[in-house]
């Protein structure tokens, strides 16, 4: 585990059983918690496709998804990924902590709703009985800032065509226990890496990229665009090498359990029009002065004070295009 709390920031591109419902905050049942390590009890997929997300990566064949294959295996060096300082509301006494996976990397063309659709169906199978955990509702793709705690720009890839993309959910604990926060993304982490393993394992760049194609558009000349066009471009008569490829490449990501680095202000990662939006889902408030000193400064590491922040009415989400 590492710690930043005097902020010496690494590179954005470091390689850095039961169905109860009693539920940790991390939504994943308190029984799942207790398994002990590489035990498994998914059963297999229904016969049927149990929601429309899963059935678009074929879910509904249970030989698609078996079982999870065991926990994460332990982080590798450089594996990075980060708990950001949270968004605390002392009025319900909580404390709302962004986590970002980290840059994908060669998997850039990877959408959180793989990531989604896998974990909501893998979630059903193995406690069918319970709620689905609050911080699915949060996974969300975010471009990131270019330069830590600099210019509210966009990092794009050395193309200059599209921006750097994390995966990032936010988890809620009760203030009283945010000391606890990485043993509650630990759990989080041990249910979603193996888990999109299994994915990958069992043909997961085939129906990753029939999703890509079903969002592609079609050019005046009748070639298939967007994500889809892009990874095609080069094998389009050998679409099974870039379903390989691409298996390949999440499998690459989600083998490894990453490291932690924790207390990061999130102007580290995120631009003001996210920033902005964090605080007033998880915080509320219609102006930098409705918002007390503690958020502020969780928000921006040197300019927190009112007068130093960007004007509240000004911030605008960019383009990422």
């Amino acid at each position: 585990m590492k710690s930043s709390s005097d902020e010496s920031e690494e590179s954005l591109d470091s390689d850095s059983d039961d169905d109860e419902d009693d539920s940790s905050s991390t939504g994943v049942p308190v029984s799942a918690s207790k398994m002990k390590k590489g035990v498994s009890k998914l059963s297999d997929a229904p016969a049927s496709s149990p929601n429309k997300k899963s059935s678009m990566f074929g879910f509904g064949d249970p030989s698609k998804l078996e079982k999870f294959t065991g926990n994460a295996k332990k982080a590798a060096r450089g594996k990075t990924a980060t708990i950001f300082l949270p968004i605390e509301f002392a009025t319900k006494g909580m404390s709302y902590f962004p986590v970002s996976l980290g840059v994908q990397g060669d998997m850039w063309w990877f959408k959180p709703e793989y990531l989604l659709s896998v974990l909501e169906w893998g979630y059903k199978v193995r406690w069918p009985s319970s709620k689905l955990p609050e911080y699915f509702k949060t996974v969300k793709h975010y471009g990131i800032r270019d330069k830590p705690h600099g210019a509210n720009v966009y990092k794009k890839l050395p193309s200059g065509n599209s921006v750097i993309n994390v995966i990032t959910f936010v988890v809620g604990i009760p203030t009283a226990q945010k000391n606890k926060i990485q043993s509650e993304v630990d759990k989080i982490v041990e249910f979603i890496y193996p888990c999109m393993m299994e994915f990958a394992d069992r043909n997961g760049g085939k129906y990753a990229l029939d999703y890509l194609e079903s969002l592609a558009w079609v050019n005046s000349s009748g070639e298939k665009m967007g994500i889809y066009g892009a990874l095609t471009k080069k094998d389009k008569h050998n679409l099974r090498a870039v379903e390989l490829r691409m298996q390949k490449e999440m499998i690459q990501f989600f083998k490894i359990k990453p490291d932690f680095n924790h207390d990061f202000h999130l102007d580290y990662y995120f631009t003001d029009y996210d920033i902005k939006t964090f605080v007033e889902t998880y915080h509320g408030g219609n102006s930098w002065e409705e918002i007390p000193k503690n958020v502020r400064k969780a928000c921006y590491k040197n300019k927190y004070k009112i007068n130093d922040l960007p004007v509240w009415e000004d911030i605008a989400e960019m383009r990422q295009y």
